[in-house]
């Protein structure tokens, strides 16, 4: 005997009755583990900068997971994954191979954004706290402005030549210069030439990778590359007080006379030793009475020295997202700046960045010095808690 199933066209109560209890067994499946719904996040576009000072950071995604630390305004995230649990989508985040969870109401109710540019950092810098006296360090320049407040503006009230850490870059200054046309030729082994006039050709091009000119008549700056054995101009169009990059020397021409940093190690200090300065707001921390570094040039006497705080709150992240710092190091820095105090000196980070006397050249382990008699001066100017702009 030979036994046919033929394919129906048609489904009975039975049938409907099974499918709908397949869908009921998979709804309630998903009810019960919210882990199920994980999928790529769609909505992101790259990465998140917080907006607000204070986000918390859960080590699971439900609402009773203990918080293990908190993000802050300007701080860098990347979502890598999101999931449903307790009425809300989640959002993962990966530091060091671990996995934390943000709520998708704290991002969107905080207006955290997506792909946009920071604040200005001078507007930040000049906007906050009550004091009457600001310090803005260029690093670029190793020039120090003490600013002063009158009538709720901002003044600039001296300014003061300073030292850096010896890994800051090497800062060189050419002569100045009152010519209409001049030029800044970079040879190899950061040998530099300038010409007081126009030049068809000059000695030595074939040892040499760029050529700087300025036309003060036309404010134009135009630049030269040497590009396998030819002279190759930039399409850019630089102005009086740009900076000009190139693979081991920073340019600008300003103030009648080119500026040079010529090392490709001009970058903010990360780690213990490193020798560089940093870069960021700070404040003063703490202030020594009598430093080593620095004698009061009138009496021989130490000169006080201020403390910045570093490591602040941003370095700490980059710390923590680096791996250089584990998360109870990072919640000591950040919970040390949140109450203005002395954050750990004791970390990978380093410590004990100071502006103290002792003289004005590329000489510190990061610290800013300033001459003996400058340092005397803005001492008397200087209190505990004064914002600090490294930049």
């Amino acid at each position: 005997m030979i036994v046919r199933f033929e394919k129906s066209t048609t489904i009975g109560f039975y049938e409907w009755f099974c499918v709908a209890a397949c869908l009921v067994s998979v709804a309630c499946c998903i009810l019960n583990c919210p882990q199920a719904l994980a999928q790529p996040v769609e909505s992101f576009s790259g990465f998140y900068r917080i907006s607000v000072d204070i986000l918390p950071v859960h080590t699971e995604p439900s609402e009773d997971a203990p918080v293990s630390f908190n993000l802050l305004k300007n701080m860098e995230i990347q979502p890598v994954n999101s999931t449903q649990a307790e009425g809300f989508q989640w959002f993962e985040i990966k530091i060091n191979g671990d996995s934390f969870w943000l709520k998708q109401k704290d991002l969107s109710n905080n207006k955290t954004y997506v792909d946009t540019t920071y604040e200005r950092t001078e507007e930040v810098f000049f906007n906050s706290s009550n004091s009457d006296k600001k310090i803005l360090v260029n690093k670029e320049t190793r020039i120090l402005i003490l600013y002063e407040k009158n009538n709720n503006t901002w003044s600039e009230k001296k300014r003061y030549n300073v030292g850096l850490g010896d890994f800051s870059g090497k800062r060189l200054s050419t002569k100045l210069t009152f010519q209409p046309r001049t030029c800044l030729v970079l040879m190899k082994d950061n040998v530099f030439k300038m010409y007081e006039k126009p030049l068809a050709k000059f000695p030595d091009a074939q040892k040499a990778i760029a050529v700087v000119f300025v036309d003060k008549d036309t404010k134009n700056i135009t630049v030269y590359e040497s590009i396998s054995g030819k002279w190759v101009k930039r399409d850019n169009q630089y102005k009086s007080g740009d900076k000009i990059i190139f693979s081991t020397a920073l340019v600008w021409f300003y103030d009648d006379k080119f500026n040079i940093i010529y090392n490709d190690d001009i970058f903010p200090k990360r780690v213990k030793g490193d020798r560089r300065t940093p870069e960021g707001i700070y404040y003063i921390a703490d202030i020594n009475p009598v430093s080593r570094y620095g004698r009061d040039p009138d009496t021989g006497e130490g000169l006080p020295s201020f403390l910045i705080s570093y490591p602040n709150q941003m370095d700490a992240w980059r710390g923590l997202t680096d791996g250089r710092i584990c998360i109870k190091e990072y919640n000591r820095i950040t919970e040390a700046i949140e109450h203005r105090e002395v954050p750990p000196q004791n970390t990978p980070l380093g410590s004990l960045i100071m502006i103290h006397g002792g003289g004005e050249t590329d000489w510190t382990a990061g610290c800013v010095a300033l001459s003996n008699r400058d340092m005397k001066e803005l001492a008397s100017e200087i209190e505990l808690h004064t914002p600090v702009f490294i930049k």
